[in-house]
């Protein structure tokens, strides 16, 4: 993409931003200015070192929609915690994919080979240097495409990541080593026709897309955790089920499963 082109993209997404109350940190890497917007409580500065949320957004998106769309900000004020809304890679920022790893090839950043993990800890280091992350305590959460990516980082980044919130992703990848244990939270819609929960084609899946099921990589999350037990309970409704597998030291898999609803963040 064109540098200053690029520019322009990210300064109209930090002038959005900041309409919601988000800061705006691009990262160069790899001769890429990739965006990031986040949010920091009032008070920050001090002493405490508070927790960082990566939320990634989804396949042809962009941090601002994820911003809009799981309000995570608001969330991160009432709780006292940063929250950062990192952005993909792709021929436009404001349509932007991940590389989400493995053999699965599912548009341009795995086209182009674009080192994702290697942005998110550059990413990570610049936010620790302009505000009090706590390193023990980061977390990555992600929709569709951005799930898939919150994956990846749990097997090739599980040194930083101490938990992933997955909602309609599998697992992509495979580790070229074990990675450490990370906590595993699985959201999936029943009726999801884009990326199945078990995996294959939907009836909305992209052309020549084939997706892994679902049920392989938190079966692999619970060898790795030690969390073999699975307790399946229904809640909330009839329609929901949840699935926790209690994991050594707390490393927990657990998955919830919304049996009449779609591709689609839950409300």
């Amino acid at each position: 993409m064109n540098p200053r082109r690029s520019l322009r993209q990210i300064e109209g997404l930090a002038s959005r931003g900041e309409k919601m109350g988000l800061s705006s940190l691009p990262v160069q890497h790899d001769d890429r200015l990739r965006p990031c917007l986040f949010f920091a409580p009032r008070g920050g500065a001090g002493a405490d070192r508070l927790p960082l949320l990566l939320a990634l957004h989804g396949g042809a998106g962009n941090p601002l929609a994820m911003a809009r769309k799981t309000r995570f900000h608001e969330i991160a004020a009432r709780e006292s915690f940063i929250v950062a809304y990192p952005g993909g890679a792709g021929p436009s920022l404001r349509h932007s994919t991940w590389n989400a790893g493995g053999a699965h090839v599912d548009g341009w950043a795995e086209e182009n080979r674009i080192d994702d993990v290697g942005y998110i800890r550059k990413l990570i280091d610049a936010l620790a240097v302009k505000l009090p992350v706590d390193r023990e305590r980061i977390y990555a959460a992600g929709i569709s495409k951005g799930a898939m990516m919150a994956y990846r980082l749990a097997l090739e980044a599980s040194d930083a990541i101490a938990a992933i919130a997955a909602v309609a992703g599998p697992m992509c990848g495979e580790p070229a080593a074990r990675p450490r244990p990370v906590s595993v939270f699985h959201i999936h819609g029943g009726r999801d026709e884009r990326v199945p929960f078990r995996g294959g084609r939907g009836r909305f899946t992209r052309k020549d897309a084939v997706w892994p099921s679902s049920e392989e990589g938190l079966d692999y999350w619970r060898r790795v955790n030690d969390a073999a037990d699975k307790d399946a309970e229904k809640v909330f409704a009839p329609e929901v089920t949840r699935q926790r597998s209690a994991g050594a030291g707390g490393k927990d898999v657990e998955v919830v499963l919304l049996e009449k609803r779609g591709h689609e963040w839950p409300k």
